[in-house]
């Protein structure tokens, strides 16, 4: 397979109250053309702005500071982080493009979404008001919006939830970039159209060929899109493997936590049936548990061993990576 993106040691932090707080540490992965990637975890656990370092959209320094190499691949190789802005934003669009969480927040609200996908492309591409026009009426049906035409003079407002992240698919792939980086595009939508948008990213990914870095913290939707899955915790990369083997026999008791909280409709409201939760919180960035970040929130530590650095991410066999000291003695326990 053909990597397009490479994300080597990415760390990235903030400054606050004169010092930089890291939020991410050591993430290193590889995006292969056609591959969808999916990035699970908490709320904070530092998903979304592992993102936003690939696409540049990050606070400039000294307010953020990003280190390591984000290759992106191609007749050149390019280091991202060595770009300028002017260099990012040829990138931006043209060969990464990223669907936002919250799609009224994204688009502009004083502007029609024909105009908006009429800009995006004509900002890269060399065509004409007319060209790109039709451009934009062929990616809004493209993406199951019937009156295609009509809706071009639509403003965000005057559009369902369902529609308006639509017509953010349709802008990221205006293009037909390399890498569609989707941070949590159904999160904010009802079933159905969670299903209706997912389908629709899976059929577009067959067409063009596109690589898929998918953000989410939903393990039904990681089953359903990802080949590979990396789960994040308090800015680390913990757990990493194909989606079978990760979801099939996790070693990392905190996706184990994960997976056990994920309600199951056969156990609905039988005693069995209670949800499970894990206790305490995602740690503060700014103070770190000693050793594993976990450990506090761990029904599986032992003081002495998970609590003293160092916790390698360490292979397990068949590209299947795990932050864990006690991940072998777990894995013969459950058989």
């Amino acid at each position: 397979m053909t990597t397009v993106l490479t994300v080597e040691d990415l760390s990235i932090g903030f400054r606050s109250e004169g010092k930089v707080v890291t939020v991410v540490r050591g993430v290193n992965f590889k995006l292969e053309a056609g591959q969808t990637l999916a990035l699970v975890g908490e709320s904070g656990s530092g998903k979304s702005v592992t993102s936003l370092g690939i696409m540049g959209l990050l606070p400039p320094p000294p307010q953020s500071r990003t280190d390591g190499r984000i290759i992106l691949h191609g007749d050149q190789d390019t280091d991202l982080l060595t770009l300028p802005e002017a260099g990012m934003r040829r990138v931006r669009g043209d060969r990464i493009a990223m669907i936002f969480q919250e799609p009224l927040t994204s688009l502009n609200p004083v502007h029609t979404v024909g105009a908006q996908i009429v800009e995006a492309i004509r900002s890269h591409r060399r065509m004409t008001r007319k060209a790109a026009r039709a451009r934009a009426i062929d990616l809004i049906e493209q993406v199951g919006i019937p009156d295609a035409a009509a809706r071009l003079g639509s403003y965000p407002h005057e559009l369902s939830g369902g529609m308006r992240q639509r017509i953010m698919i349709a802008i990221a792939l205006a293009l037909e970039p390399d890498i569609l980086i989707a941070d949590e595009p159904t999160t904010a939508l009802d079933v159905t159209v969670q299903a209706q948008i997912i389908d629709l990213l899976r059929r577009l990914q067959a067409d063009t060929g596109m690589a898929m870095l998918f953000i989410t913290h939903d393990f039904g939707v990681v089953a359903d899109v990802a080949d590979r899955t990396i789960v994040m915790y308090a800015g680390e990369m913990v757990e990493e493997g194909s989606t079978d083997t990760v979801l099939g026999r996790p070693l990392m008791p905190y996706t184990r936590g994960l997976m056990s909280a994920v309600p199951k409709l056969q156990t609905a409201g039988l005693k069995q049936g209670e949800l499970q939760t894990i206790d305490g919180f995602v740690p503060d960035p700014a103070n770190l548990p000693t050793g594993c970040s976990f450990h506090p929130r761990c029904r599986h530590m032992r003081e002495g061993l998970c609590d003293v650095p160092p916790v390698p991410l360490e292979d397990a066999g068949d590209r299947h990576m795990v932050r864990c000291k006690r991940w072998q003695d777990l894995a013969e326990a459950s058989g």
